[in-house]
């Protein structure tokens, strides 16, 4: 059975996508341990996404799939680069790699936290904030946030000028959510060319597709990806 590990984005931690875990439960190991500084009373302030990455990288000690959602996508590429333990690379509405110009909604409704961005410290953002770049009208009752470093999202906003690009070998797919306004599908679009990557769509989606009422849909897609593309080097699992 492969193993999987989970990443999850800004402003979250796993349980926000418990759904979409428990569906791979049933057919991969999978580890959804939340990212350095994000678990319960933690403050992420101060710390970057190569902080986040060094720390997930650490965790790779055997041949894994990693999958990572926004964020944790781009510290899933990270972790993922020149690591021959890695089998697989699945990235869920993914943050890109730096060098990658794109336009979302994140940059109209970002430098109001600029003071946060400057220090680095943990912020939260306003429930319309929330709405707009993370949330689906469906499921504006059903997700809740947590702060976020501010230096880490200065690393994603900046990084579209700034930092090298993570080198990649292993099969990768891209997943984006169509009604994405934090990652659009054409960010998504670029990011698969980049890597040469397998691509989809989870149609009707917003940022969280990992939540309801879609986590099913976008579970069943990894899962057939991982079967079909990483079979080779793991054994599949007993259905």
């Amino acid at each position: 059975m492969s193993s999987v590990h989970f990443f999850h984005g800004a402003w979250g931690n796993p349980a926000q996508h418990l759904p979409f875990v428990q569906v791979l439960c049933r057919h991969f190991f999978v580890n959804a341990a939340p990212l350095l500084g994000h678990g319960c009373g933690e403050d992420p302030g101060g710390l970057s996404i190569h902080d986040f990455s060094a720390c997930a990288r650490g965790a790779v000690s055997k041949p894994v799939v990693l999958v990572g959602h926004s964020m944790g996508a781009l510290v899933a590429q990270y972790a993922a680069s020149r690591n021959a333990r890695v089998q697989g690379l699945v990235l869920l509405a993914p943050a890109p790699p730096p060098r990658t110009l794109y336009k979302g909604e994140i940059w109209r409704r970002v430098w109001k936290y600029l003071p946060a961005l400057l220090s680095g410290r943990a912020f939260e953002l306003t429930d319309d904030d929330s709405r707009a770049l993370l949330l689906h009208p469906a499921q504006e009752a059903r997700v809740r946030f947590r702060s976020e470093s501010g230096r880490a999202v200065r690393d994603l906003v900046l990084g579209q000028f700034f930092g090298f690009r993570p080198k990649v070998t292993c099969p990768v797919l891209v997943v984006a959510a169509e009604e994405d306004t934090m990652m659009p599908l054409p960010v998504c679009k670029q990011i698969a060319h980049i890597y040469g990557a397998d691509f989809a769509v989870v149609r009707g989606a917003g940022h969280m597709l990992t939540c309801e009422p879609w986590a099913e849909e976008t579970a069943g897609i990894v899962r057939t990806w991982i079967h079909e593309r990483v079979a080779s080097t793991t054994t599949r699992p007993h259905r």
